[in-house]
């Protein structure tokens, strides 16, 4: 979402919209922003091999995992799968708004400083190695869930 928000808002700022229009002709404009907002749009939407991907995953593989014991599971499922389908439908339209505009759009440049270049590069490479190697982060998130189970039981031993 960093590396999205960060084209958006730089984009926003350049144009004094954030409207979809403002996005046209994007690829032409600012390669680095162009860039920014594909990667996040395309982790966003759920991609392989990007951050949003594996966060998706897991959410739906743990939904699914409760779907034989409780039904509403199943329509829990069924809504988060539409709801991916939506977004691949409004993610790609912005991109194709940037790459693939449908009217005639002003192409004057969108510098970028050199400070938001480096961010936009740290945002880039998380995403992507989040997406590569997903496992430390959901250790940890893991072992913070299994803390938070027994939170209870330690309050009500302190309590005693």
């Amino acid at each position: 979402m960093l590396t999205a928000f960060a084209a958006i808002s730089v984009v926003a700022a350049h144009t004094d919209s954030d409207d979809i229009s403002a996005f046209a002709g994007l690829g032409q404009r600012s390669a680095w922003l162009a860039t920014a907002l594909t990667v996040g749009m395309v982790s966003l939407a759920g991609i392989p091999p990007l951050a949003g991907f594996f966060a998706k995953f897991y959410l739906l593989r743990s939904v699914a995992e409760h779907v034989a014991s409780d039904r509403a599971y199943l329509v829990a499922l069924l809504i988060a799968c539409a709801g991916v389908v939506i977004s691949l439908y409004y993610y790609f339209g912005v991109l194709r708004s940037a790459f693939f505009p449908r009217q005639a759009v002003d192409l004057s440049r969108i510098t970028v400083s050199g400070t938001t270049k480096v961010a936009i590069m740290l945002a880039i490479a998380g995403t992507v190695y989040l997406g590569l190697e997903p496992e430390p982060l959901v250790k940890s998130a893991k072992q913070a869930a299994a803390g938070l189970t027994t939170l209870p039981e330690a309050a009500q031993t302190a309590a005693k």
